[in-house]
């Protein structure tokens, strides 16, 4: 794992015409009505692990993924109870505490990535705890998010429907109904051909 500053992570979201949303803390390509999909986390919790497997092996880095989480903080000044649990989860990560920015995984590294997306899984509760995955390819993002589902918004439309059957393939279709009433319903599940692009 390679420590990322905030500043360089940034700069070269931007040049991959990547944005941060202001007031949303996330990553967009700036398409997200149109090219994000998501997959409600399972129960059991374990398969959680196969389910970002899924999603990771269509994504397909050549050499990296970065994560990164809003601000780039990944210790809490003054930790609530869920962020406390977190802490202990992040600890094998050795994050030095001062570090600003995103964590870059190569390829070998693929459990390190599921551990980390299982520590924000058990203990997110609100936008700030979503974690952002970005392949090197800079096709896709994934989001771990606080509503219990895992996102992924494509680069370009073409590139929905191989995802979508991909995951449909390895056993996780997209779902029929959003997690949470505060969930905005996306226009994808309002339509008949949902498992097609747009």
């Amino acid at each position: 794992m390679q420590l990322v500053a905030n500043d360089d992570f940034l700069l070269a979201m931007q040049a991959a015409g990547i944005s941060l949303q202001p007031g949303w803390f996330r990553l967009s390509f700036g398409r997200y009505d149109e090219t994000d999909r998501f997959w409600v986390w399972p129960w059991p919790p374990q398969d959680l692990a196969s389910l970002l497997t899924a999603v990771l092996q269509h994504i397909a880095p050549h050499a990296y993924c970065d994560a990164w989480r809003p601000g780039g903080v990944w210790h809490e000044d003054d930790p609530s109870y869920s962020d406390s649990v977190r802490e202990v989860l992040l600890r094998g990560f050795s994050i030095p505490p001062d570090h600003l920015g995103a964590l870059r995984f190569d390829t070998t590294e693929t459990t390190a990535v599921i551990a980390l997306v299982l520590a924000f899984a058990v203990a997110g509760w609100n936008i700030n705890d979503d974690l952002c995955l970005v392949p090197d390819n800079r096709q896709f993002i994934v989001r771990v998010s606080h509503h219990a589902v895992l996102h992924v918004e494509c680069r370009e439309q073409a590139l929905v429907g191989p995802l979508v059957a991909h995951m449909a393939a390895q056993g996780w279709a997209l779902p029929t109904e959003v997690p949470d009433p505060t969930f905005t319903v996306p226009a994808w599940m309002a339509r008949q051909d949902r498992d097609a692009p747009a």
